[in-house]
């Protein structure tokens, strides 16, 4: 056989997984290398001196309806049971325009909850985590960044809502002197990025005095706040110059650890796992556009490129539990510790993550592992071919 004909079976025995390697050429090629299980255990109290009709008590639903992982390109998310009383029952998954999942449990097998009685609402879930998520090469991102038009569809990220409200500050003339000041000098929005995160690095000090969340304009007066808090007003400053980002809060699986908090209405209780949250920028290019993730809080690395390019989002052991876009949430918890504060009630939330089973059994190889993959099954089939014809050969000339 000549080295032509040899060199034609190689390509034609290649074609077919070379083909499926350019169609799932993108960032987040990889396999499941981490799964986790999450169990959450709400109990809610009765301390007042009314009976609660928890079919028309809403605030309780809110108090016991928990957020789901949501499915993305790099982890997905599973339900794998809730239960009341520890009794398996129906629950209701509602989902947004983001992806994110809230779980409601049907309450319907209690009715009602009298003066001193409590239940108890226990949900497990499960999370496979893909690695690598996301391979960030700044150097590459700034030579391609670009100022251009955003579409209809990105403008949802630099509206001045929810959280981000602005015009509502009593400190918005401070706010908006400040985020003027970062794009004065470059209308590149990755250099505009960079300027923000400095500015965090100088003025801002980690802070977590508080078990809730603080709004940005708070942050911004008492320049201090922990890791949601710099998040949504490194947000607000991104939207205020054109920029596209919003807030992502997610689990991180931390073993031997533990943590709470308390007031008089709410415990929160953690153990294996800690909560955090990161900022998430839009950057357009030549190319199309990459979602960045910002970490000014829990990040590896030095300088503004530790921030983004050593962000816990991007190691295996952190996972994504919602997307905070449009709505207020600070405001939303402010609500309900309020109107359970009305009832006489008060809940304790416990949270304990270990490690799980992958149940996803999808696995998308990398580029360079699926090329070679595909070489070396090539060359096993050209060498079974020729072995083949040599054989046929050797039978004629018998």
């Amino acid at each position: 056989m000549s080295w032509k004909t040899a060199l034609t079976l190689l390509l034609l025995f290649q074609a077919p997984l070379l083909l499926t390697i350019w169609m799932n050429n993108d960032e987040h090629n990889g396999v499941f290398v981490a799964s986790y299980d999450l169990l959450v255990e709400v109990q809610v109290f009765n301390n007042g001196s009314r009976t609660w009709d928890l079919s028309s008590t809403n605030v309780i639903k809110e108090v016991v309806s928990q957020w789901a992982f949501i499915n993305t390109s790099y982890q997905k998310g599973y339900v794998l049971s809730v239960k009341v009383n520890e009794s398996e029952c129906k629950y209701l998954l509602s989902m947004d325009e983001h992806g994110n999942v809230v779980v409601t449990p049907d309450l319907s097998s209690i009715c009602e909850l009298r003066p001193g009685d409590c239940f108890v609402v226990t949900y497990l879930f499960h999370i496979d985590v893909l690695h690598p998520k996301q391979v960030i090469d700044l150097d590459l991102v700034k030579m391609g960044a670009l100022h251009g038009e955003l579409s209809e569809k990105l403008m949802q990220y630099v509206k001045p809502v929810g959280l981000w409200n602005w015009s509502s500050w009593s400190n918005f003339l401070e706010f908006k002197q400040l985020a003027l000041k970062f794009s004065n000098k470059s209308s590149n929005p990755l250099d505009v990025v960079f300027a923000i995160v400095n500015w965090f690095d100088q003025n801002i000090k980690y802070s977590s005095q508080s078990i809730d969340p603080i709004a940005p304009s708070e942050v911004l007066k008492k320049r201090r706040g922990d890791c949601d808090d710099q998040a949504n007003l490194f947000v607000a400053f991104c939207r205020f110059n054109g920029i596209p980002a919003y807030t992502e809060i997610g689990a991180i699986y931390l073993p031997g650890f533990k943590d709470s908090g308390k007031d008089d209405v709410v415990k929160y209780e953690f153990i294996n796992v800690g909560y955090h949250a990161w900022a998430r920028v839009y950057i357009p290019l030549e190319s199309g556009g990459v979602w960045l993730p910002v970490d000014l809080t829990f990040y590896e690395g030095k300088g503004v490129y530790g921030h983004i390019e050593g962000a816990a989002i991007l190691k295996s052991n952190c996972m994504l539990n919602v997307k905070i876009v449009d709505f207020d949430y600070i405001s939303l918890i402010k609500k309900v510790k309020e109107q359970m504060r009305e009832l006489g009630g008060f809940w304790h939330e416990k949270h304990v993550m270990r490690l799980g089973n992958i149940r996803s059994r999808s696995v998308v190889l990398s580029p360079h592992l699926a090329l070679t993959f595909s070489m070396v099954l090539s060359l096993f089939l050209i060498l079974g071919f020729l072995l083949a014809v040599r054989r046929i050969k050797l039978r004629y000339r018998q």
